[in-house]
């Protein structure tokens, strides 16, 4: 169930040091959703970072003082794969930066045949990586580890299953790359008034697990 067409297969690299001669992984950020990116101006202590992976469809288009500018990767969960490869982010009005690589994560291969087939028509200056369904599966182990240890010293119980959020998944793999990873905008607070996401329309949650 994973596998990839055969036209779509020369796409991926033929190692990590095609990938890796592309970008500095000395200082990387996950920028996330969360609504209190917008009680800090971080735009610009993001943008200094070499690698700045955003995630799904969040946006920076007049957040720029709050989330920055610069964006090298965005991971894309299996909905948001999808409308990106069915080309629906135009109608949609969906962020795509130039010369962006787009990660495709939790998804099968034929989401991944179809992200190559539509970038090459609509945007060949669009890279497109399919993420090894193992990463995933690593980074909810480490997840649900760390559940039952905080449970097992008296905290939690914690609600939501044990799927990782992109988030989680980004800063797993990028922990094996970076040298440094700082991350903005994850989780949430409890301040009356800040709202899950940052920015409103497509796509946006009033609440999450």
């Amino acid at each position: 169930d994973y596998t990839l067409h055969r036209h779509t297969v020369p796409e991926l690299p033929d190692s990590f040091e095609e990938i890796s001669r592309n970008y500095k992984f000395n200082s990387c950020a996950v920028v996330g959703s969360s609504g209190y990116m917008k009680l800090a101006q971080f735009g610009q202590a993001i943008d200094t970072h070499d690698v700045v992976v955003r995630l799904n469809q969040s946006p920076v288009k007049a957040f720029a003082r709050w989330v920055g500018t610069k964006t090298t990767m965005r991971v894309l969960n299996s909905l948001w794969s999808s409308h990106y490869g069915s080309g629906r982010y135009e109608n949609m009005a969906l962020p795509l930066e130039q010369n962006v690589t787009i990660v495709v994560s939790r998804t099968k291969g034929h989401t991944f045949d179809k992200m190559v087939d539509t970038m090459k028509k609509r945007r060949p200056d669009v890279r497109v990586l399919q993420l090894s369904s193992r990463v995933v599966s690593a980074a909810r182990r480490l997840l649900v580890g760390y559940r039952v240890k905080l449970c097992q010293n008296g905290f939690g119980p914690y609600s939501g299953g044990s799927t990782p959020s992109s988030g989680f998944v980004a800063v797993y793999f990028l922990r094996s790359l970076c040298k440094r990873v700082t991350v903005y905008g994850l989780g949430t607070v409890n301040i009356p008034d800040v709202p899950y996401h940052y920015f409103a329309g497509v796509g946006s949650r009033k609440k999450g697990n």
